[in-house]
């Protein structure tokens, strides 16, 4: 069933006339006499992007690709590749059975899910509703761990514990769906059980899966290795955005140890961390952000003689791996995840336990940084065999262009002019948690204005606050004053009666004349 409508789409000018050409598009792709595959994919880019790339473009010749993945919150992108690329919609979520419906009429053969992050839980029936077999490549560990990457909350690996410890880790950080674990585990074990193939890119991932799905026995297929290039450098690198999962915590950890021991290493990533940490007084660096297809250039020019990946969670493949591979430098990585495998028979590489203390890496460091007296080169991807394993059993279906034309909700291109009536939570949870780019960059441009907004506003409460005190004080002090003031009142009116009691007396008149004669006596 799809999820329940959260939100009004405002009709724009234009609308009807982009969405027509965009159902003219798919109806062109509906004639195509090639068989239709549709990816399945999180808008977060890294790994899961770059894989669905280079697929798309091994099978371009043989398929035409569609690609459905999360736009905006409440939202999911329905987008064809090269000549077909102008069939684009959008499909706000209250709209998901005319998004079946295109589907169908289209003649989708295969479905290949690859994430679902972002997405309506739905799409777990999508191939079902279609009416076509579907595949599924395990990318991180989220049909079993709603935290992707079997981490705690701090990041390192978390041993995989039972079903109770992860209830309790779910309940500190709940999963995109409203679920218990064992009801999450249970969808995916429906999808991946009824999947024609499930796909890893190792066998540590594999295992991994097929331990916490018993009936599920994925094929391992590794993804596509770059060339390798000689290269001759003299520092150790450590390539990609690093977070606690990724081993910025023991990275750093081993900075601390290589300054603390004087050392001759010097660390350098190539990436960022997930948060700034003080590195002036330690031999680390770091080069920023930056474009995929740049990293080979930057691992040239950075001239280092070893390459380190100290994650804490078993990683599916690493795209980064490959390319330390390819450069021809030693290798240390954390015994975790494919790197056992992918690592293995490589002379110039060596497995350290994920736990080891720092300084345990550093030494291996120490040892591995020399430069490389030879280079290890992968065999090339062989593309045509790439594309006979996925497409085989993979048929051409008969799409309909009429009913394509004829198809019910949808939205036509430039969704993006929602986004400045976005508030900054459906932003975060669109951009952040989402990966939409768009949305990441509008919350940024917002977010200096906010936090002026935010500093305005605690600068008016700390004056109001000042004021309000102010006026208490100012209260309190004429209180104090009108007791005072009584007290005063009710002194004066106690003499002027003794006065007056006095002067009525006997005493007083009788003594009157003496007053009278010491008067006399004073002048």
């Amino acid at each position: 069933m799809p999820p329940p409508a959260d939100a009004i789409i405002p009709a724009r000018e234009g609308d009807g006339e982009a969405r027509r050409q965009a159902l003219a598009a798919f109806a062109r792709l509906a004639r195509s006499p090639r068989p239709r595959l549709l990816f399945v994919t999180h808008g977060r880019g890294g790994g899961v992007a770059r894989h669905v790339r280079e697929l798309a473009a091994i099978l371009a010749s043989r398929a035409d690709i569609l690609v459905l993945r999360p736009h905006r919150r409440s939202f999911v992108a329905l987008e064809g590749s090269r000549e077909f690329a102008d069939a684009r919609l959008w499909f706000h979520h209250r709209d998901w059975p005319g998004l079946v419906a295109l589907l169908r009429a289209v003649g989708v053969a295969r479905l290949h899910l690859h994430h679902v992050q972002g997405l309506p839980p739905a799409v777990l029936d999508l191939g079902r509703e279609i009416g076509c077999p579907w595949d599924a490549t395990i990318h991180d560990y989220y049909p079993a761990c709603p935290q992707y990457q079997l981490t705690d909350a701090s990041g390192r690996y978390c041993g995989e514990p039972d079903e109770a410890g992860c209830a309790r880790c779910l309940a500190a950080n709940p999963a995109q769906w409203p679920m218990a674990i064992g009801e999450w585990r249970a969808a995916f074990a429906r999808f991946l059980g009824d999947a024609a193939r499930v796909i890893a890119p190792s066998q540590d991932a594999a295992a991994r899966i097929a331990r916490h799905f018993p009936g599920v026995s994925p094929a391992v297929w590794p993804h596509f290795e770059p060339h390798a290039a000689p290269r001759a450098t003299r520092k150790v690198l450590v390539l990609g955005g690093l977070s606690p999962a990724k081993g910025m915590d023991l990275l750093v950890a081993c900075a601390r140890d290589a300054a603390a021991r004087d050392l001759a290493l010097r660390l350098r990533v190539v990436g960022h961390l997930a948060w700034p940490v003080d590195g002036e007084a330690l031999p680390l660096s770091f080069t920023g952000e930056y474009a995929e297809g740049e990293l080979a250039a930057l691992i040239e020019q950075e001239r280092a003689d070893a390459i380190f990946f100290p994650a804490q969670w078993p990683e599916t493949w690493s795209y980064t791996l490959g390319e330390a591979i390819a450069s021809g430098l030693p290798v240390l990585a954390t015994d975790l995840g494919a790197f056992r495998e992918r690592l293995a028979g490589l002379s110039r590489a060596r497995l350290l336990p994920w736990d080891a203390p720092p300084a345990r890496f550093n030494d291996a460091l120490v040892e591995m940084a020399q430069p490389p007296a030879s280079r290890w080169q992968p065999s090339p991807a062989d593309e045509a065999a790439v594309a006979d394993r996925h497409l085989a059993g993979v048929e051409a279906r008969a799409g309909d262009p009429a009913a394509c034309l004829g198809i019910a909700g949808g939205l036509a291109p430039a969704p993006d002019e929602v986004l400045p009536q976005a508030t900054l939570v459906e932003l975060f949870d669109d951009g952040v948690r989402s990966g939409n780019g768009r949305s990441t960059a509008e919350l940024r441009a917002r977010l200096p204005g906010a936090d002026r907004a935010i500093d305005a506003a605690r600068a008016a409460a700390h004056r109001e606050s000042d004021l309000e005190a102010a006026l208490a004080e100012a209260r309190a002090q004429a209180a104090a004053l009108a007791r005072d003031l009584g007290a005063a009142r009710a002194a004066a009116g106690g003499i002027e009666a003794r006065v007056a009691a006095l002067e009525s007396s006997t005493s007083w008149r009788l003594t009157a004349p003496l007053r009278a004669l010491a008067r006399l006596l004073g002048r």
